[in-house]
């Protein structure tokens, strides 16, 4: 296949996954149940329930627990781009047989295809034990996307028994490969002490490594931490330092943070008017509590 097609593809799996994570109505569904959903690896639901925690919709606000949704129904976004590429290559042969096969070789893509094939229950009859057994063959591999998925399927308990322990070891194996993303959800086992005892120091190390490796929702993480002095002692400065990076990155909340920390004058001189434009700022960035800050000062 051409690359101009696998590009279209990749466009068009891309634009797919966008639309369709629109596709849960959250006003019409309980809490408890999206929780379930999402749990159960919907990725509808996941970032459903992102949103929700990241403006504190129906739920206590939690950018920890934004990140951590978004970051799980992305990383099965890249799966799913990659796997899908795999079986249009396979499409007319004979299946599933020809996957187990090339698999048994040693493909890693074709080894994540059959893992999602089995966990979905597409093409063959749903079986988690076969799911697992090909992505740990692909994260064996060194496959940072397998060890994810891994991490996420034992911390969320889709198909097996929640184990933390097991969680740990895979988010693990994959932040030492400066996978921001492993090591953002690396950092929020430790925040919330999920199969180790809650520690927000190793929590802060493991959110500046992801921070280090360009990940865009650590240093919003950072900055928070700072600023409300969440098991650290609270250190505006800090804050505000972490703040200016997310906005360097374009991050609408990094906007946001940092205007409220201009116009309260947290760690740096009171200034209402810079206030007003990183909240514009924010604004442009499709953040409706930005629009609503920058409103708010227009009018004073």
């Amino acid at each position: 296949m051409k690359l101009s097609k696998y590009i279209l593809l990749i466009i068009f799996c891309a634009a797919c996954f966008v639309t369709k994570s629109f596709a849960i109505n959250v006003n019409e569904i309980s809490i408890s149940e999206l929780k379930y959903q999402a749990n159960q690896g919907d990725t509808d639901a996941q970032m459903a329930l992102g949103d929700l925690y990241k403006w504190g919709k129906r739920v206590p606000q939690d950018y920890a627990k934004y990140t951590e949704w978004y970051i799980k129904a992305t990383s099965k976004l890249k799966v799913s781009i990659d796997t899908t590429m795999a079986k249009i290559y396979f499409k007319g042969k004979n299946l599933p047989q020809d996957y187990i096969d090339v698999a048994t070789k040693g493909d890693v893509t074709i080894q994540m295809l059959l893992g999602m094939l089995y966990f979905a229950g597409e093409d063959v009859p749903k079986d988690y034990i076969q799911a697992i057994k090909w992505y740990t063959r692909a994260a064996e591999q060194g496959n940072v996307y397998a060890q994810i998925l891994l991490g996420i399927i034992y911390e969320d308990g889709e198909g097996v028994s929640r184990d933390y322990i097991k969680a740990l070891e895979w988010y693990k194996k994959a932040a030492d490969q400066y996978d921001g993303n492993a090591q953002m959800l690396l950092g929020n086992m430790y925040k919330y002490g999920k199969g180790v005892p809650q520690n927000v120091e190793k929590a802060i190390k493991w959110y500046t490594k992801a921070a280090e490796q360009g990940n865009r929702y650590a240093p919003v993480l950072l900055g928070i931490i700072y600023e409300k002095g969440e098991g650290v002692g609270q250190d505006y400065f800090e804050a505000v330092k972490w703040y200016k990076e997310a906005a360097n990155e374009g991050d609408s909340q990094g906007w946001f943070s940092l205007g409220k920390m201009y116009e309260d004058g947290k760690g740096i001189p009171q200034d209402r008017l810079q206030a007003k434009e990183y909240y514009k700022q924010s604004c442009l960035k499709k953040s409706q509590i930005g629009c609503d800050a920058y409103k708010r000062l227009n009018e004073e």
